[in-house]
């Protein structure tokens, strides 16, 4: 790995950490803080704040719904939340350091080209979005799903997202999270 592909990992990983902290601190804030546990609200509260604390990206996506009465994907539109769900599983491909592989299997009598694992879904998501070329395994046997414009896409998707979600959300524009994401993201 080149420090270019690095980097351009970094992006993508860090778009999807810029996400989870947004929503994680938009449902952290807008919940609430509860001290005292003497009560069963304190206790459940105590409870959820623990969960929260653990929660992956589909935890986040269920306590959003629940604290702020609307889904995330509600917030977006379908093309940007096609490309947040790959962003995930992109990043997660990533970040537990899943080599990018696939297998060549003749099926009809044509050779047929799969990548292991999620980067399958990911791999025809970019064909799809023209930011890959398909994979001439006659010619090569590699496969590059990672350089300077799919980290852009993925990067500006991310922000497009924030966006969305807080353009759609009034109970966000009146929580701190929201002053900084403006100071995060002032240009």
């Amino acid at each position: 790995m080149n420090l270019k592909q690095a980097i351009n990992m970094s992006i993508v990983i860090h778009s999807a950490l810029i996400i989870e902290g947004f929503i994680y601190e938009a449902i952290k804030q807008e919940a609430g803080l509860v001290m005292d546990d003497s009560d069963l609200d304190g206790r459940i509260y105590n409870f959820f704040d623990k969960k929260l604390d653990k929660s992956s990206w589909t935890d986040l996506n269920d306590f959003f719904k629940l604290v702020f009465n609307v889904s995330l994907k509600s917030l977006t539109d379908s093309d940007n939340w096609k490309c947040i769900v790959m962003l995930f599983y992109f990043r997660n491909m990533l970040t537990h350091s899943k080599p990018i592989k696939f297998s060549v299997k003749e099926e009809d009598g044509k050779l047929k080209m799969r990548h292991f694992g999620n980067y399958e879904l990911i791999y025809n998501y970019l064909l799809e979005k023209k930011l890959i070329e398909k994979v001439n395994f006659i010619q090569s046997m590699t496969t590059e799903l990672i350089n300077s414009e799919i980290a852009d896409f993925f990067w500006e998707n991310c922000q497009t997202f924030l966006e969305n979600i807080i353009e759609n959300s009034e109970n966000i524009k009146m929580l701190p999270v929201y002053d900084s994401y403006h100071n995060a993201f002032e240009e």
